[in-house]
């Protein structure tokens, strides 16, 4: 193969990352780029915000899943010439994509020139002594979607053929968020977040098993984006919103989607009066 020649995946990177410089109205790169996950799609109010959906952007795939938006917004600092990249929605592998086309949209704004991830994800909590409510760092994950990102040629460009995956998750992001959080009094859980593949909640009888192998809170994304993400070098910060117990686990009896995005909607005060701040505060530092 011509280490040289570009692959169509990079070309596909390449023309959504052009059209972005094409239409981005700021001078200033993104300091980040936030996914905001199951019922987190509508955090601000869009005179906040330039927008532009996916559907018109190169190589973004419009979400069919209710509760993602499918647009990507550029809020500014309210007195600062800065800016961060807010993905409304993501795309998902049971939507039938592969994992190189989830990541797209990643990578794209990695290419573009944002070094900071940020992934919130609506998910299920495996510990019985945690509640509904809380919100967890993510300070590691398991994948079990049997799946990678950065498999063959949907890797090449983006870094290197065998990825360390030690640290994913940026340890001084953590730090910093724990620090403001006790400042605050907010509580705020650490733990792993163990990745399926969906879109089919879990049985009891897999709680358990997940329970066992060491996750902490359960859900469909994420994963491949941190990997994806990490492959290139950015920081990334995982933040996983608790909506509910796993199957089986203090009497739950079973979960939906819409009691999800319903649940998912009480961490919004979390994001906008607490992360949102504190990121804009770190980049100022």
């Amino acid at each position: 193969m011509n280490l040289h020649k570009k692959t169509e995946y990079q070309i596909r990177v390449d023309e959504s990352r052009n059209f972005l410089k094409s239409w981005y109205p700021y001078k200033e790169k993104p300091v980040a780029a936030i996914v905001l996950g199951s019922g987190l799609s509508d955090l601000f109010q869009k005179e906040n915000t330039v927008d532009i959906s996916y559907q018109q952007i190169p190589g973004f795939f419009d979400t069919s899943v209710q509760s993602h938006t499918g647009e990507l917004s550029i809020l500014t600092h309210p007195t600062k010439p800065m800016h961060m990249a807010l993905l409304k929605g993501r795309i998902h592998g049971y939507e039938s994509y592969n994992p190189a086309e989830v990541v797209h949209m990643i990578r794209t704004l990695i290419s573009f020139g944002t070094q900071h991830i940020i992934l919130t994800n609506a998910s299920g909590c495996l510990r019985e002594e945690w509640q509904v409510g809380e919100t967890m760092l993510i300070e590691d994950q398991i994948n079990m979607t049997g799946q990678n990102p950065i498999w063959g040629v949907f890797g090449e460009g983006f870094g290197p053929q065998f990825q360390d995956m030690t640290h994913i998750y940026d340890s001084q992001w953590i730090q910093y968020l724990e620090q403001k959080a006790q400042e605050k009094k907010h509580d705020l859980r650490k733990g792993v977040y163990l990745g399926v593949s969906g879109p089919n909640y879990e049985t009891p009888a897999e709680v358990k098993m997940f329970q066992k192998l060491g996750g902490d809170a359960i859900g469909m994304s994420t994963i491949w984006e941190a990997m994806a993400a990490h492959h290139m070098g950015a920081k990334v910060l995982g933040v996983s919103c608790l909506t509910n117990h796993g199957p089986g686990l203090l009497k739950a009896t079973g979960t939906s989607h819409k009691e999800v995005t319903q649940r998912a909607l009480q961490f919004k005060p979390f994001l906008s009066d607490f992360l949102i701040p504190n990121l804009w505060n770190y980049f100022l530092q």
